[in-house]
């Protein structure tokens, strides 16, 4: 090989890797600069749904009671008005995490699903899925007809396996509720 030919082969290869370096240090920079400002947003808009969830509440803290992690709701004059329990839950678009907003008398508040996008974060409500948690705000754990009594469950329509796993989550959200409250007691 050419010796010409080598060398600018070496210095091609060379600039091409410190133009990669930089890349690399601009963008991890870049990263950096960006990062608190996405963290800030994304806790802004986990505020905002913890209040669609729990709407009676102005402050959340993250508790835990046994080996169960829960979301605790107070109101102003620090009275607890609830709990956040998130169920992660396999629906048909692939892994999710439904949120579960329960009072202190057990009745179902609200319900939003977060989905594992790159921010973790998805305020948007697709309409069939919110007319189908709507019929279960208001509603006691008693009241669900998770197995063979209680109010009978519409399912989403041309998405049963969605529905099915939605429902899922919601019985495990019932039992997880339920043994928090055994363990805070």
């Amino acid at each position: 090989m050419d010796s010409k030919i080598f060398i600018k082969i070496m210095d091609s290869s060379l600039r091409l890797a410190c133009l990669c370096m930089l890349s690399a240090l601009l963008v991890s920079r870049v990263y950096t600069a960006i990062e608190p400002v996405a963290k800030q947003k994304k806790d802004e808009a986990l505020l905002l749904l913890y209040r669609k969830v729990l709407p009676n509440s102005t402050w959340f803290e993250n508790k835990t009671a046994g080996n169960k992690r829960f979301i605790a709701g107070f109101d102003k004059q620090f009275n607890q008005t609830g709990k956040i329990v998130k169920i992660d839950v396999r629906d048909y678009n692939g892994e999710i995490e439904v949120l579960f907003g329960i009072d202190q008398d057990n009745r179902i508040l609200g319900i939003r699903i977060l989905d594992k996008s790159l921010w973790g974060i998805n305020l948007e409500d697709n309409i069939s899925k919110s007319d189908f948690f709507a019929q279960f705000i208001g509603l006691k754990f008693h009241d669900l007809k998770l197995e063979n009594s209680g109010k009978e469950i519409k399912t989403i329509k041309g998405a049963s396996i969605s529905s099915k796993a939605y429902i899922k989550a919601l019985k495990k959200a019932v039992e997880e509720t339920e043994s928090i409250n055994a363990t805070e007691q």
